[in-house]
């Protein structure tokens, strides 16, 4: 039925169903991009800063397409994603202001802004730079791997902060201690799942502020994240792709995809964001990743309309807008 519903939005943009078949590649990802994307619309007001993140992360990669030379065919597609994202962008943030919150707020202004996550992408292959000395028997010992993480949410989102809160000028040099230099950049250790990926995500930040930052260091350390974080994907998909780690799945292919890593595009990989999305357009997950020292490991999440969780649907939305880019490329 959401198959038929969409395919008479294709032909009320124009697509004949020549066009649709010469694009089976595309159809998917729109189709499912269409349906996160209304369900974010009909539960705006549910969505917290991480959710609508990943429509911002949406917003950026449906900008830049527009900017590319496409088909009127994909140009009309693109630009009807792009007015859903929009209105669910200025529908929400909005709710998102805390006048009691300062660093709150800081983030809502300066990160959630599309025009900052908007950039070319190169897209090139990852070599696979990282050799473990650990293998694992069973998804039980992976996963055992996994809970050694010392990821710290508070701390690494104070990081984040930090880096935004200095002057406007550009290029400037960004506010940066060295208890975050140590813990965001120096530090040597592949932290597992969602540690590696916000160490990624604050030299990402870093760039889009256009903070004065060794351009051959910044290459070093992200290729170097993203070799780990594929090898663990490639665990991950080795054990049947597990429930539990669909949304740190989504976040991984985001950040290192959104590096123009084609390993993170694989058809495997695409196929089981497509399969893990539920009908309504949403996705869940099944519970919280870890907890260590009472810190969740899981980044703040509301479960809203049909057990799903807006942290992920947001990622969900931030990883189909990349496929959809990539494949239009």
């Amino acid at each position: 039925m959401r198959r038929i519903c969409i395919l008479v939005v294709l032909v009320m943009l124009g697509w004949s169903s020549a066009a649709v078949a010469r694009r089976r590649d595309v159809v998917p990802a729109f189709v499912a991009l269409d349906t996160a994307l209304s369900y974010f619309l009909e539960n705006h007001d549910s969505i917290n800063i991480d959710g609508l993140f990943g429509v911002v992360f949406g917003q950026a990669h449906l900008q830049s397409l527009l900017a590319d030379d496409l088909s009127n065919y994909d140009r009309k597609l693109v630009k009807y994603l792009k007015h859903k994202a929009d209105t669910i962008y200025y529908s929400a943030k909005p709710r998102l202001y805390n006048p009691d919150n300062f660093k709150h707020n800081l983030f809502v202004e300066k990160i959630l802004v599309p025009d900052l996550w908007t950039r070319d992408i190169r897209y090139r292959h990852l070599p696979e730079k990282f050799v473990p000395e650990i293998e694992f028997d069973s998804a039980s010992e992976y996963m055992d791997y996994l809970s050694t993480s010392n990821i710290s949410e508070t701390k690494s989102d104070s990081c984040l902060i930090e880096l935004i809160s200095g002057p406007n000028s550009v290029p400037h040099n960004c506010s940066v201690s060295e208890d975050c230099k140590d813990y965001m950049v120096d530090n040597d250790y592949f932290d597992p799942t969602y540690g590696i990926t916000h160490r990624l995500l604050y030299l990402q930040l870093a760039r889009s502020q256009k903070c004065s930052l060794d351009g051959r260091l910044y290459e070093e350390r992200t290729s170097a994240y993203c070799s780990y974080i594929y090898w663990e994907i490639k665990q991950n998909r080795r054990f049947g792709f597990m429930q539990e780690l669909d949304d740190l799945l989504l976040e991984q292919i985001t950040l290192c995809g959104f590096e123009g890593y084609d390993n993170f595009f694989e058809d495997s990989l695409v196929s089981h964001v497509l399969q893990i999305q539920t009908p309504f357009g949403c996705f869940r997950i099944p519970e919280a990743l870890f907890e260590t020292n009472g810190d969740d490991l899981k980044r703040t999440a509301n479960i809203i309309k049909h057990g799903c969780n807006d942290h992920t649907t947001g990622l969900g939305i931030s990883t189909l807008s990349l496929i959809l880019r990539y494949l239009l490329k």
